[in-house]
């Protein structure tokens, strides 16, 4: 991130002379910097503010803004001295239906074929990378299930009552099947979408104050890891590396800007220069491409 950082500032240093620079003012300057690979990429987050925030910190390092029509809909931020763009598709978890006993008040759609429909089947222009489909796409729901589940077991079970009563509890058998059914019917529409996009499964983060009542999320991101491996898909690893690290947080959901969005950025950039087989001698055959080391990096990894 910090080379990025710096060939950032040094092209918008070289082209302040224009008021208003655009990705065409640029597109000389695409190869300098030994960063020509990241020209032009496509990146798509099906997740939640988890993510977007992670988004919007990193094209804050760069000094560009985050987009966002609506909350709880679509996000998207431009960096175009690299003709680099960042798209987040609010993924509201696997319910089919918005119940009435609880759910955001601004929104309307849940289940992800309307929000495919109404949301984001109208953005697919804007996520075309240089080969025409995403250059990575990552995705979970973890915490919106979690708390679809939550809401569930107190509105329609005795509150305070174990195990559905409770928040402090882990998935019943009837959750496992039924995320299951919906995570695979969801992964089944990014293959159909964009077969030959890079794509995996963001390990699920936990709260800053975590216990007992984190139960489900451990149970959610091994559902999740299985199903991303039958997928083909890999881990994105870095939920899993900042678990236990509260003082990373900014509140009690979300991981603040500082070393935990530095290294979501350094991740994100390390496997688009895979994909885009981009890198030295002593790391072959990695970056020879996203397929070299795909069938020895899509196993799920346990938990």
């Amino acid at each position: 991130m910090p080379a990025v950082v710096a060939e950032s500032q040094r092209r918008r240093k070289a082209a302040q002379y224009m008021k208003t620079a655009g990705v065409e003012d640029y597109a000389p300057m695409k190869n300098e910097g030994e960063l020509g690979w990241l020209w032009g990429r496509r990146i798509l987050l099906f997740s939640d503010s988890v993510d977007r925030f992670m988004m919007e910190f990193f094209c804050k390092e760069l000094g560009r803004g985050m987009q966002q029509p609506a909350p709880h809909t679509t996000a998207t931020c431009t960096i175009p001295e690299f003709n680099l763009t960042f798209v987040h598709w609010h993924f509201a978890g696997s319910f089919t239906y918005r119940p009435d006993w609880w759910w955001m008040t601004d929104m309307k759609a849940i289940a992800f074929e309307d929000r495919w429909e109404q949301y984001w089947g109208p953005m697919n222009e804007t996520i075309q990378g240089p080969n025409g489909y995403p250059d990575l796409i990552l995705w979970q729901s973890g915490l919106w299930d979690q708390r679809a589940f939550w809401e569930s077991g107190e509105a329609n079970h005795e509150k305070d009552v174990y195990p559905m009563g409770t928040r402090v509890r882990q998935l019943v058998w009837q959750e496992v099947r039924f995320t299951a059914a919906r995570l695979r019917k969801f992964v089944g529409r990014i293959a159909l979408e964009f077969p030959k996009s890079p794509t995996m499964f963001r390990s699920m983060t936990i709260h800053r104050v975590s216990d007992a009542g984190d139960a489900t999320i451990y149970d959610l991101d091994r559902l999740s890891r299985a199903i991303a491996e039958k997928a083909g898909h890999e881990v994105f690893e870095w939920g899993r590396i900042i678990t236990s690290l509260s003082m990373l947080y900014k509140d009690k959901t979300h991981p603040g800007r500082g070393p935990a969005s530095w290294l979501w950025a350094d991740m994100v950039l390390e496997y688009l220069a895979r994909g885009g087989g981009a890198g030295d001698e002593q790391r072959k055959p990695y970056f020879d491409g996203w397929d070299a080391c795909h069938p020895q990096l899509m196993n799920w990894g346990g938990r």
